[in-house]
This record gives structure tokens, sequence and C-alpha cells, in this order.
């Protein structure tokens, strides 16, 4: 099988993901899936295309030891297509649905999460024999909270909100009043909550 003639769709562009400042609570799993073509479909010839996407069915916060988890449940879709070893070499499709769960560390955040964002960040595919193939796929999530107020952030470097008008600058250790228009930082609305 040669990977470089797969066309391989489904990848989150960058620009796609919301911006996660340092700290921020988000999770990563890398699962490979082993899959088999049905019965009814003829052998694998040549692997075409294979698309991936993830679907969040429910989540839900949990307390651990070390401090409350949100797990996430949701669904892998898989669409494989390929060309059939048979005389004809018709294109044949195959799709599948893998249940996923995984979890995130919300560590001290606070805030009412209204939303789920799940993102593809990359797709693996390894043919076994004529009839069966695993996929890899690393799969990013992270909650969205619900905007609550303006708040700062200072792009390219770490900040932490003791509140909503006075912000800490995790390299200098320094506070920096919100409401001073003569620093370095920029107001924008705050996807994550304060």
């Amino acid at each position: 099988m040669k990977k470089d003639c797969i066309e391989i769709t489904g990848i989150t562009p960058y620009d796609h993901f919301p911006e996660c400042p340092c700290h921020y609570p988000s999770g990563q799993i890398c699962e490979t899936d082993k899959m088999c073509i049905p019965r009814k479909k003829p052998d694998i010839e040549c692997i075409c295309q294979v698309f991936a996407d993830v679907s969040v069915s429910s989540y839900k916060i949990i307390r651990t030891p070390v401090g409350k988890k949100l797990v996430i449940e949701g669904m892998k879709h898989i669409k494989l297509l390929y060309v059939g070893d048979e005389p004809c070499q018709n294109m044949h499709c195959a799709h599948y649905d893998i249940p996923f769960c995984m979890f995130v560390l919300l560590k001290n955040w606070e805030g009412q999460i209204v939303d789920i964002f799940t993102g593809i960040e990359h797709i693996g595919i390894h043919e076994l024999d004529s009839r069966c193939f695993t996929v890899s796929i690393i799969i990013f999530a992270c909650p969205i909270f619900k905007k609550k107020h303006d708040c700062c952030y200072d792009y390219g470097q770490c900040n932490a909100h003791v509140n909503c008008d006075v912000h800490v600058n995790c390299y200098t250790n320094t506070l920096k009043n919100c409401g001073d228009s003569s620093n370095q930082y920029f107001h924008r609305s705050c996807e994550y909550g304060c």
C-alpha cells in the first residue's frame, strides 16, 4: 500500500481551534482501531481516501482525588473509499462508527460549560491485509465556558486571571489593571470565563 497516494480528509485546520491560554483545560487521546471490510464487499486492491470526523454525544463533570474531571463521550466516524480487487475494479465505500471516551482535568477552572470543542490533529492508516486495516486518530478536546465579561489577554505570554479587573502576568508576577490603556495588553471578548 502506498500511503502517500491516500487522500486523508478530516484533520482540523489549526485556525479552527479555539485560543487556549496557558493552563487552559484540554485533553488529547490517540487511539488506533482495527477495522475490516464487511463480508459482502470485495477485497481491497487500493485505498483511495480515508475520512474521519468526531462528534460528542455526552459530557459530565466528576470529582476525583486529583480534582474535577470533565468526562467526554463521543463517536469517531470513519469512511474508507477503496478500489475493489475485482476484474472491473469498481470503487467501494465502508463506514465505521466507533465510540471513544476521554477526560479533561479541570483543575481550578470554574464556570458554566456551554459546549465541547473537539478537533482531529492527526489521522494515520496502515493496511494489514486485503480486508483489514488500522486507523490511528489523535483527538483534541476542550470545554467552552459561558462568556461573562470582557477580559484582558496578553498575546504571546502566559496569563492567569485573578478577576476581570486585575490580571496576573506569569512571567513578571505583576498585577496589571485591565482598565489601564497604557499597558501592552489588549481587550477581547472572554470566551472562557474569568
